[in-house]
């Protein structure tokens, strides 16, 4: 008579709550365009105390030139190569994005990861970071996320 053995009991992982309430992962049914206009809501919207610069005196670039692009093969990896230079690489970070200014320049990324492909997994993960960076700067600033936002 064979003895069937259980099988071992998994061990439930429990997320830091970071993770746990971001809406990028609770709420799944929205489209890219949709996550792209929540991104650009949060950073058009970013608190007061995150300091303000004009496109005359952003830090960012966004922009990709031919050149980049036949570089690196495509839009999609020549505009992630972009957003390193612009954050630095995603895996150094953690997943936080270092947003350090807002206006029109951090807004600009919206347009850039527009151009790309909604199907590349560096792309999604790269607004889903930018999700999280810009939700901590209101985290930190006291400012309540517009949730209603993710809905529309």
């Amino acid at each position: 008579m064979e003895h069937k053995q259980n099988p071992p009991k998994r061990k439930q992982i429990r997320l830091p709550s970071r993770f746990s309430v971001h809406p990028y992962t609770t709420v799944r049914r929205m489209s890219h365009e949709q996550w792209l206009a929540y991104l650009q809501q949060l950073l058009v919207n970013l608190p007061e105390s995150t300091p303000y610069r004009s496109t005359q005196s952003t830090d960012y670039n966004f922009s990709v030139s031919g050149e980049e692009v036949e570089e690196y093969g495509d839009k999609t990896s020549a505009t992630n190569h972009r957003l390193e230079i612009n954050f630095g690489p995603r895996h150094h970070t953690d997943g936080i994005v270092p947003i350090t200014e807002r206006g029109p320049g951090i807004c600009a990324v919206v347009s850039a990861l527009s151009k790309c492909s909604s199907t590349d997994a560096r792309v999604e993960l790269w607004v889903k970071n930018l999700c999280s960076s810009a939700e901590k700067l209101y985290t930190v600033a006291g400012k309540e996320v517009k949730r209603h936002l993710l809905r529309k």
